[in-house]
């Protein structure tokens, strides 16, 4: 397995666990995927024990949908205007 294959299979399974064996093979293999794994296992245990808001998070979709129009992304139906990058190495 490649690390971009890894990384696609990454984005849709939270869980070391539920990993597929080629994913859990590829960890064992490549460093550089098992520290990337790490970390966002870190930053989830993170946001885990992080104290209750006292106030709800203002909605932030608008300023950033306004980024994206301006960036061309997006057009102002909401469609998009380019190609997401692809992740590979």
């Amino acid at each position: 397995m490649a690390c971009g294959e890894f990384e696609v299979i990454l984005a849709e399974v939270l869980q070391r666990a539920d990993l597929p064996l080629t994913a859990q093979q590829h960890l064992s293999e490549c460093l550089e995927c098992a520290a990337a794994l790490d970390d966002f296992e870190a930053i989830a245990d993170s946001v885990r024990h992080l104290p209750p808001l006292d106030e709800p998070v203002p909605d932030l979709w608008p300023q950033i949908r306004d980024v994206l129009r301006r960036e061309g992304v997006i057009h102002a139906d909401g469609r998009d205007c380019a190609p997401a990058p692809k992740l590979v190495k």
